[in-house]
């Protein structure tokens, strides 16, 4: 009988997350904008971490090197808020008005270190004139 020894190797192959879509959203400067739910989740059952950048160069795109979307302000001088559950909420402040933010939600998984991202846009509206 003819016996042969085999050697398998077998690694561990990670699989992307992924992240479902971010509408985008139109508010009024000073109002709060619609929380984002960011909702991800991983075929390999990874924990998951999330990250948001922005830019207002509407391109589709917003790069590694953009400012965190926790360094935007709220109306009241606070900064916006990213939880470590995908959650971001943020109102804008009346200097923002006439200004859309192209925004970035990133997910990562924990171990792979694999990504998923989606972009989305805050438009900020004028808020009405006051009643004379």
């Amino acid at each position: 009988a003819f016996t042969q020894n085999l050697t398998v190797q077998v690694s561990n192959s990670f699989r992307a997350p992924t992240l479902n879509s971010i509408p985008n959203q139109n508010v009024i400067a000073g109002s709060a904008i619609t929380p984002v739910q960011a909702v991800a989740s991983s075929p390999d059952a990874e924990a998951l971490t999330y990250s948001c950048k922005y830019d207002t160069l509407l391109d589709d795109s917003v790069s590694d090197a953009a400012a965190d979307c926790g360094t935007l302000l709220n109306q009241d001088s606070s900064s916006a808020t990213l939880t470590a559950g995908g959650l971001f909420t943020w109102t804008p402040r009346f200097v923002d008005a006439g200004t859309t933010f192209e925004m970035r939600m990133r997910v990562t998984g924990a171990t792979s270190g694999l990504t998923a991202t989606r972009i989305f846009r805050i438009a900020v509206g004028y808020p009405p004139p006051s009643p004379s």
